[in-house]
């Protein structure tokens, strides 16, 4: 390849990398400003900044207890839903079962 290729073919190179850069600023930066504001005070939230200067994790504490009306019942009805998972797997399986000996033909006899 000569010279003005391989520098041509460099600088698209150099190009590309620049707007990769771009882009993967413009893509973690909300992430890590959503992260700098849950470890924000509440008093704090509306001054902005790069950093938190003080630091808590009082927010995720309220969030996740019982104190927040908004998740009062949240861990009770993820017990629920973890219960009805656990009972929805066994029931495909006889479902898929019964499906199964249906199309092969079997007989299919229900226990009591």
């Amino acid at each position: 390849m000569s010279a003005p290729g391989r520098r041509k073919r460099r600088g698209l190179q150099i190009w590309l990398s620049l707007l990769a850069i771009v882009i993967l600023g413009w893509t973690l930066f909300p992430v890590y400003y959503m992260l700098l504001l849950s470890f924000t005070p509440t008093d704090d939230l509306f001054q902005p900044g790069l950093y938190v200067e003080h630091p808590t994790v009082r927010n995720y504490t309220y969030t996740m207890g019982a104190d927040n009306p908004f998740v009062r019942y949240f861990w009770h009805q993820i017990g629920n839903s973890i219960v009805v998972i656990g009972g929805l797997k066994p029931g495909e399986q006889i479902i898929t079962l019964g499906a199964t000996e249906l199309t092969d033909g079997g007989a299919i006899t229900v226990l009591p």
